[in-house]
């Protein structure tokens, strides 16, 4: 069952930072401005209009880190899943495996053809998942390695399945944008799910280990962490309680913002693929654990943790138009105490999701789907075999 660990005696405060989005082209906008202008409409999305009405939802490049960043800054609850953690090593080899090929060669099929069976609308959250996860079929063969990237953790949604895969596919190409904080600490971390669901997170560090020299040093870094993740679930020992006190820490060194803490292993790569700029620091400064020092960086060459990529999409009048993929960890949810007779928003939570929209420019109009073009490297297929009543096509770009 869950954890609750206490790290502060001091009362939480209710968080009361940035907008809450209205609704889901609001959400759209906070996490990605850039992919927003681009887009004519949005044809499908993991949130509904519903989820708006209850929840205060808040979109951002990086949900983990930002939950953990405003939790650090408000002194507010920390809620993590398993789910959170994942993405954020996906996101991360994402970067490094798009910008290295022969780190990628003996994973990903070089150049996938393959055909596009009917995607068929449902309203069921796992509809997409089934895509996603045929379009990764066509660009990872190996069902071992597609049930590796995919999560199965007790905490696992359909609109999780789905978020795996598209990170594996898409490209990132956008910065964390942080705000200075002022000095403060997290009041408590709850850590969602099984113990077991976090055991088998730190086991799926064993495969990374094993494909290069840089991804090896990358899961090196990771084991600390979440080895203590799963200690966390003995109780609040001393040992505990200072490994959550080092997750982040924050200072303005020489102009530049800088954010140190062991959250850093989780920026190994920046969006060129290279290791994200450390900065120099005193000895006596720095956060190591197992050996594994985590050095502080410079919180603007942090990478985003969701990625594009392009798919074609026909509607019933086999009209064509491009559409794109966003997919990942796009922000962070204030919940409050249902416990309290006074709802407070004390408790901050990453989200995953993912839209398809619609670009400006359409593609063509067409009174058959066309045979399937040689897909990009990073561009994915989408393919479903759930057939029901209402046809949506996907191809891919």
């Amino acid at each position: 069952m869950p954890i609750t660990l206490i790290l502060s005696e001091t009362s939480p405060q209710e968080w009361s930072g940035k907008l809450v989005a209205e609704d889901g082209e609001a959400l759209f906008t906070q996490t990605s401005s850039d992919d927003y202008l681009k887009s004519k409409r949005n044809v499908e999305s993991s949130f509904q209009e519903d989820d708006f009405k209850q929840r205060r939802i808040i979109g951002g490049k990086h949900g983990f880190i930002q939950a953990v960043y405003e939790a650090y800054g408000t002194h507010a609850r920390l809620t993590i899943r398993p789910e959170d953690i994942w993405f954020s090593v996906l996101s991360q080899l994402n970067l490094y495996l798009n910008t290295h090929p022969q780190a990628r060669y003996h994973l990903f099929v070089q150049h996938p053809r393959q055909a596009i069976p009917p995607f068929y609308q449902t309203e069921d959250d796992g509809d997409m998942a089934i895509c996603m996860e045929g379009a990764l079929a066509t660009h990872i063969t190996d069902p071992e390695l597609r049930a590796w990237a995919v999560p199965s953790f007790s905490t696992t949604t359909g609109t999780d399945r789905a978020v795996a895969s598209a990170l594996l596919l898409g490209n990132i190409k956008r910065y964390f944008q942080g705000h200075v904080l002022s000095e403060c600490d997290i009041h408590s971390v709850t850590l969602l799910g099984e113990r077991k669901d976090w055991g088998d997170l730190l086991s799926k560090l064993d495969k990374i280990e094993t494909w290069d020299e840089q991804l090896k040093s990358f899961a090196i870094s990771l084991r600390p962490i979440l080895r203590r993740f799963i200690t966390s679930f003995d109780g609040n020992t001393s040992e505990v309680s200072y490994f959550w006190k080092c997750c982040l820490r924050e200072n303005c060194s020489s102009g530049s913002h800088i954010l140190a803490g062991w959250i850093t292993a989780f920026c190994f790569w920046d969006v060129d693929g290279k290791r994200t700029q450390q900065v120099n620091s005193r000895e006596e400064g720095l956060i190591r654990f197992d050996g594994v020092v985590y050095l502080p960086l410079v919180i603007h060459s942090i990478p985003a943790a969701f990625g594009t990529f392009p798919v074609s999409f026909i509607d019933q009048d086999c009209n064509i138009c491009r559409t794109m993929i966003l997919a990942g960890l796009v922000g962070f949810e204030a919940l409050h105490n249902s416990n309290n007779l006074r709802r407070r928003w004390d408790r901050l939570q990453p989200i995953s999701g993912w839209w398809m929209y619609e670009e400006e420019v359409p593609i063509r109009s067409t009174p058959s789907v066309a045979k399937t073009p040689t897909a990009e490297p990073v561009a994915a297929t989408m393919a479903s075999v759930s057939p029901t009543a209402t046809t949506k096509r996907l191809i891919p770009s």
